[in-house]
């Protein structure tokens, strides 16, 4: 209670004022030692205390009234505030409601806390062993948490409760790592995955190497597990026929090993069976209506599903519509093995061309170039002018200068500029003409598409 607090001196002059024509007050007497006049919030004036030796024994003086500054004139089972002082609180069994402890190391000054099912509040349970009411219920879960009844706990559903770095993926319902700070030894987050990604060649298994994009990429067969192999333009482990896979799984036209159970189109399925979109499940192949009732290869022509195809997509994986039939024929060079051009429809060998030899090997036309890429290797390049003039498994790619000493000229048109490249360790110099922000492109030459050459 704020109270404004006058001296008999200061009250002087406003009685004099009074005296000389205003309304009449009531005359004021002179207040006793230690204490003070006080307006009080009804208007009106009383002697209020002024310094502690006029207050009773344990009390103090605060703003015009006695308080309890001691244990001795709390009540029993009750002391004073730590944290308020002039308030006293219960500090006893004694002061506890009825199905309520003492508990004196809860708080500052100590709490009586529930000690039976009956005060435990909504959503909360007495668990007999720790003897106290624990949370069983969203209402008790901290903020975007909820409960779970199967951990018997909260459970995060939300990036406030996740650990620094971290962040809540509703997919994996859990929080993972979204900073490099978090992500293991080797690696970095990525936004475009969010995930950790591996940023050396230290981090992928035996037998992989790490591709221009940030993911492990298998090198021979012997990379793949069980009987898969390695495609080396994709860098993945893929099957080639059903035996491949496990039981209860197929190769599908992509080359992946997928459970028989599930099918979203034909291509999903085995030989001799197709997807039946009602219950999204293969099945035999049985009377046709539909080019989608038969399997890969097949067309339904009078209610029966025969050999041939109207499109690319009717064909099994590597083959493709040809005059109605499906033929081992190539679209383009991706379509073929491995350092293989696509000829009239035929992959054809590429040649003598040096394409991805050895740099000790490199006979005209092609130049030793090394990759800007950390952990990627010295490969021999053949001149290009788009994708179509290098063969399977490579592209074409833009070839830029590396100089000596930052500042001095290439040649006459570039200059020589550091670049600080994303995983190297120090600044690139490379190449550049004067005015512009990357590095000048002096010439396309077919390069892996996988980083690294067979």
């Amino acid at each position: 209670m704020n109270r404004l607090l006058h001296t008999a001196a200061l009250w002087g002059p406003l009685l004099l004022l009074a005296g000389a024509g205003c309304a009449r007050s009531e005359r004021v007497t002179q207040c006793p030692p230690g204490y003070a006049w006080a307006h009080l919030e009804d208007g009106s004036f009383d002697c209020v205390c002024a310094s502690d030796e006029v207050c009773p024994a344990g009390h103090i003086c605060q703003e015009g009234l006695c308080v309890c500054n001691d244990d001795s004139c709390c009540p029993e089972s009750y002391a004073i505030d730590v944290e308020q002082p002039g308030r006293c609180v219960c500090h006893g069994p004694e002061c506890c409601e009825e199905g309520f402890v003492f508990d004196p190391d809860l708080g500052p000054n100590g709490a009586c806390v529930c000690a039976s099912a009956e005060c435990c509040p909504d959503d909360y349970v007495f668990d007999e062993e720790t003897q106290r009411c624990e949370c069983a219920g969203d209402s008790c879960c901290p903020e975007e948490t909820e409960w779970d009844p199967e951990a018997q706990a909260c459970a995060c559903r939300g990036d406030s409760c996740c650990p620094p770095g971290h962040r809540y993926d509703r997919v994996f319902d859990a929080c993972i790592c979204a900073l490099d700070s978090c992500c293991p030894e080797g690696h970095v987050y990525s936004p475009q995955v969010e995930a950790c990604v591996c940023v050396g060649v230290g981090c992928c298994p035996a037998g992989f190497e790490k591709g221009p994009d940030g993911v492990c990429r298998c090198t021979s067969d012997a990379s793949c597990p069980n009987r898969l192999t390695c495609d080396t333009a994709t860098g993945r482990c893929v099957c080639n026929e059903d035996s491949d896979c496990g039981e209860g799984r197929f190769c599908n036209r992509f080359g992946f090993c997928q459970t028989v159970a599930a099918c979203i189109s034909n291509a999903d399925c085995p030989d001799s069976t197709i997807c039946q979109s009602e219950v999204d499940q293969c099945v035999p192949a049985g009377p046709c209506y539909l080019d989608e009732h038969c399997p890969i290869g097949t067309v339904c022509e009078e209610g029966t599903c025969v050999p041939g195809c109207r499109e690319t997509p009717d064909c099994p994986l590597r083959m493709s519509c040809q005059g109605g039939q499906c033929e081992s024929y190539c679209l383009d060079n991706q379509w073929c093995p491995y350092l293989q051009f696509c000829d009239s429809g035929r992959c054809t060998p590429a040649g003598d061309a040096p394409y991805c030899a050895s740099c000790d090997s490199c006979p005209a036309p092609g130049t030793c170039l090394f990759p800007i890429s950390e952990g990627e290797r010295e490969f021999c390049g053949v001149p290009c002018s788009s994708d179509a003039d290098c063969p399977s498994g490579l592209a074409c790619e833009d070839v830029v200068r590396s100089c000596p000493v930052e500042g001095e000229f290439c040649d006459a048109e570039t200059v020589c500029v550091s670049y600080v490249v994303v995983n190297e360790p120090e600044p690139l110099l490379l190449c550049t003409r004067p005015g512009e922000s990357e590095p000048h492109v002096f010439a396309t030459y077919c390069s892996p598409i996988a980083g690294y050459c067979r």
